[in-house]
C-alpha cells in the first residue's frame, strides 16, 4: 500500500486525469465468493488505497477520484444491480464518515465491471451470449461507469474475433 500511495502521488502530479489505483475484487467472485463478500473486499481495498494516499499527505478529495473498483458482473441480474447500488451508498458513507470528505463529488464510487467467464460453459458456447447479456445487464442496472463483456467462447480458450465483436454488440445494445 505504501507503493500505491507513491503512485497516487505521482499520478496527481504528472497524470492528473489518470485513475491511479484499482481495487479489483472480480477475481474473488470467480472463485465462488458471494456478491456481498466480493464487494466488501473491494471496498476495504479501495479504502486502504485512499488511506495510503492520505498518509503521503494528500487530500482525501484528491485521492478518492483516483481509485476505481471492479467487481464482477455475475448471472443474477437483480443481485448484481443491488450490489452496485448498495456499494455506492456504503462507499459514500465510508468516504464521508471515516475518511473525512466533505465534497459530495469525492463520495462517488467509480466502478468498472467485468462479466464472469467462469459462468460460461464450453458445451454450447453460443448459449453463453445470453448468460453474458444477463451479467452485463445487472452491471448496467447497477450503474457501472465501464463494462467489459467476456467472449462467449472463453470457456474454450482465447476469444475469437467473432466472440469479441459479439461482446461489443452486447454492450452497444444494453
Amino acid at each position: 500500500f505504501r507503493e500505491a500511495g507513491d503512485f497516487i502521488e505521482f499520478c496527481l502530479q504528472k497524470l492528473p486525469l489518470w485513475p491511479a489505483v484499482h481495487a479489483g475484487a472480480n477475481y474473488w467472485r470467480e472463485w465462488s465468493i458471494t456478491a456481498p463478500k466480493e464487494m466488501a473486499i473491494g471496498l476495504l481495498v479501495a479504502k486502504a488505497y485512499v488511506e495510503a494516499g492520505m498518509k503521503k499527505g494528500l487530500d482525501v478529495h484528491d485521492v478518492v477520484p483516483r481509485v476505481t473498483m471492479s467487481p464482477s458482473g455475475s448471472i443474477d441480474i437483480f443481485e448484481e444491480a443491488a450490489k452496485f447500488r448498495a456499494a455506492r451508498k456504503i462507499w459514500a458513507k465510508i468516504v464521508k464518515e471515516e475518511l473525512g470528505a466533505t465534497d459530495p463529488n469525492a463520495c462517488r464510487a467509480r466502478f468498472m465491471s467485468l462479466t464472469s467467464g467462469a459462468r460460461c460453459t464450453y458445451q454450447q458456447p453460443l448459449n453463453n451470449i445470453v448468460r453474458l447479456s444477463y451479467m452485463a445487464l445487472g452491471a448496467v442496472l447497477g450503474g457501472v461507469q465501464a463494462l467489459g463483456v467476456s467472449g462467449y467462447d472463453e470457456a474454450l480458450g482465447l476469444p475469437t474475433e467473432e466472440a469479441n465483436m459479439m461482446s461489443v454488440r452486447i454492450q452497444q445494445i444494453l
